[in-house]
This record gives structure tokens, C-alpha cells and sequence, in this order.
């Protein structure tokens, strides 16, 4: 069993929100210092993306799991005004849960079949003066399995984080987020955020990107078009489960700790494909029924995955 405070891994699930939330203006890795960036005043953003973790084995019934995940998503961010950056998207993520051997949870040889998040959201930031900046957003998530009702699977989330930029190559800043959570109470948690440029080849950032919850990256910038990553998260996807599932209408819960090296390459300005490979540690399956009592709780062995992101601006 999974021997992570409760607290915790509530805080760390809350933050996963902001996986599909962008700061005003990130550094990515293989772009310029924060003074030489020049915002359009429009851009629309489109992202494809795949993931593969390889068979795991569950420590508790036995058998092992595979999971692949497909994902696309659209952003649009624009500069109405010298001092307000503006930006939303949609973002639809379908995972393909397969189970082997002789996985005897609560009788049955499925627990989770295929299941769907899709998530709205909207940010917002504004220069303060001073080299301050106030950021915010917030939006929604359905997640669901098979042909549950999307309306059960909602949960909301919202988050309001000034940042602070000394220099050229440094921004950092705190907040607060609010969330909800499928049959748990909301939360309020507090959170960081770190863009630092260390050299002109070298840079750490946390912002959310093509990882798909809160964690950091660090980044070797290696010409104008390749950069090297290396990168650590949390990721913690909950679904609405269908009315003929394992546990009727309940929510299961999918939690791992992904760390992995990659690669980014720009072939063209509008065009960044991604490429990231390593090990997922921490992985954990949990059932609750519809009053929020877990009915099954399983860690699963370290599993190597791999997953492609493209992403085409215009």
C-alpha cells in the first residue's frame, strides 16, 4: 500500500491543475532571455500529443498494467494592451488502460477501461510595474470513464499568483490555487513559481508546458534549434467511473512520478517537437466508491514510458 501522507499527495493533486494553465510569459528552453521575447499580438497554438508506459506489475492481485494516452489540444494567447497578456485553450486527453494476468481486484479482471479528460481553461496576467506581474486563471475538467456522465466528472480549479522579475533571466513569484476534487473536499494550497535562465545554454523552470503537472525542468540549450531536458513531476489523473463499472459510479484515481530525459527540437519557429523517455516511480491505482471510501489502494512496480509532444504555432 501506498504509504504517502494523505495531506500531501491532496496538495500535490491540486496543483496537477496546473498542468493545463500557462504563467503570463514562460522561458522555455529553447528560447530567448525574458527582455528580448515580443509577444504578438495574437497566437494561436495547436499540440499533439502521445505517451506509452510499459507493462508494470501491481503490487497487490496480482497481474500488471499498460497504459497509452493520446492527447490535442488548441491555445490561443494574445497582448491586447502593452501591460495585460490574455490566453485559454482546450485540451482533450483519451487513456487506454489494459490489463494482463491474473489482476483479481474486487473480482474483476478490468478495473478501468478507456477514459477521457477534457479540460477549459483561461489566464490572465498583468504588469503591476516595477518588474511586478499579477497572473491568474482558472477553468474546468471533466473526467470521466467509458459513458459516464461528463457532469458528474467535473471538478474546477483557480489560482492567483503575483511574480516578481529582478533581472532579465529571473522570475519567481507564489500564490494560492483553489480546487476541487471528485468526492473530496476542496482545497487550498499554496504555489511557487521558479523561470531562471542560469547561463545562456543553461535554464530551470516549473512552469507548466509539456509536463503534465507540477514538477521542474532543467534545460541544455545545445544550438538555436535542439535543447536537451531533464525533467521530474507529479501527475494525478481522476476519473468518473461508468455506472457498469468495477465500483458503480465511483472515481478511480491514477498517480505517478514520472522522471525523464528528452530532447526539443525546432525545425521550424513555429513548429517544437518533444521527445522524453525514463521511468515512471510511485505509480498507484485507487478505487472510491460514490461516498469517497477508497475500496482499493495498489502501488505498481517502476515502468519505462515514452512520449511525443508537437506543437505548431500561427
Amino acid at each position: 500500500m501506498n504509504n504517502t501522507s494523505p495531506g500531501l499527495t491532496r496538495v500535490f493533486s491540486a496543483l496537477c491543475a496546473l498542468a493545463c494553465a500557462a504563467s503570463a510569459q514562460p522561458i522555455p528552453p529553447d528560447e530567448k532571455p525574458l527582455d528580448e521575447f515580443e509577444a504578438p499580438p495574437l497566437e494561436f497554438t495547436i499540440t499533439a500529443y502521445g505517451d506509452y508506459t510499459f507493462d508494470a506489475n501491481f503490487d497487490e492481485g496480482g497481474g500488471s498494467m499498460v497504459v497509452n494516452r493520446f492527447g490535442v489540444g488548441l491555445g490561443v494567447t494574445g497582448q491586447p494592451t502593452e501591460r495585460l497578456r490574455l490566453g485559454a485553450g482546450i485540451d482533450h486527453e483519451a487513456s487506454f488502460y489494459n490489463f494482463d494476468g491474473d489482476v483479481s481486484i474486487l473480482g474483476f479482471s478490468e478495473p478501468l477501461d478507456e477514459a477521457t479528460i477534457t479540460s477549459l481553461f483561461a489566464t490572465a496576467g498583468f504588469e503591476l510595474g516595477d518588474s511586478w506581474w499579477l497572473n491568474g486563471g482558472g477553468g474546468v475538467r471533466a473526467g470521466v470513464e467509458g459513458h459516464a456522465s461528463h457532469e458528474d466528472g467535473l471538478t474546477y480549479f483557480g489560482y492567483l499568483a503575483p511574480t516578481y522579475q529582478p533581472n532579465k533571466n529571473l522570475r519567481f513569484g507564489a500564490g494560492v490555487l483553489v480546487a476541487s476534487r471528485l468526492e473530496d473536499d476542496e482545497l487550498i494550497v499554496p504555489i511557487i513559481i521558479v523561470e531562471w535562465r542560469i547561463s545562456d545554454t543553461l535554464s530551470l523552470s516549473n512552469a507548466p508546458g509539456v509536463l503534465r503537472g507540477p514538477g521542474a525542468q532543467l534545460a541544455y540549450r545545445y544550438s538555436d534549434s535542439v535543447s536537451f531536458t531533464f525533467d521530474a513531476s507529479y501527475e494525478q489523473r481522476e476519473f468518473r467511473l461508468d455506472e457498469d463499472a468495477v465500483v458503480d459510479e465511483g472515481v478511480a484515481r491514477d498517480t505517478r512520478i514520472p522522471v525523464a530525459l528528452g530532447a526539443i527540437w525546432r525545425p521550424l519557429e513555429s513548429l517544437r517537437i518533444v521527445l522524453r523517455g525514463g521511468l515512471a516511480f510511485g505509480s498507484e491505482l485507487e478505487l472510491f466508491d460514490d461516498e469517497g471510501e477508497s475500496v482499493f489502494n495498489s502501488d505498481l512496480d517502476t515502468a519505462p514510458f515514452a512520449s511525443l509532444n508537437l506543437s505548431f504555432s500561427l
